[in-house]
């Protein structure tokens, strides 16, 4: 009966040793999960950002990309403004030199009518006489 004792204790030892190693494995299993639930929410915060710095690079692209438009645009309008201010210069001369001929053509006219007017005169005083 002593063995049947001894066999039940060894079994029920046995079967405790069994419950409390299946119970720290179960821990050291809760503590490896809670480890790595850490490990992977930092993870997913460093994916964020790097989520966040590639579309800062994608938007960093676009601006670069406007930028370059922008500069080629402010070139061709830079010339186009040149070549304006030349026009006007050009104009300008061309108006002044106009004015002066419209000036001169006065006066002409105005000695002309003077002119005229006097030979007028002459004839109507022969005529009168």
């Amino acid at each position: 009966m002593t063995e049947k004792i001894s066999f039940v204790l060894d079994a029920s030892v046995k079967g405790v040793k069994d419950i409390v190693s299946t119970t720290t494995a179960t821990e050291r299993l809760t503590a490896a999960l809670a480890e790595q639930r850490g490990e992977v929410q930092s993870l997913n915060g460093q994916l964020k950002g790097i989520k966040g710095f590639e579309a800062a690079e994608l938007r960093a692209e676009k601006l670069s990309a406007q930028l370059t438009e922008t500069k080629s645009t402010m070139t061709s309008l830079s010339a186009a403004i040149a070549e304006s201010k030349q026009k006007t210069t050009q104009l300008r001369g061309e108006y002044n030199l106009t004015q002066n001929e419209i000036r001169g053509l006065n006066q002409e006219m105005q000695q002309a009518s003077k002119e005229g007017a006097q030979a007028l005169q002459v004839k109507l005083k022969e005529a009168q006489l």
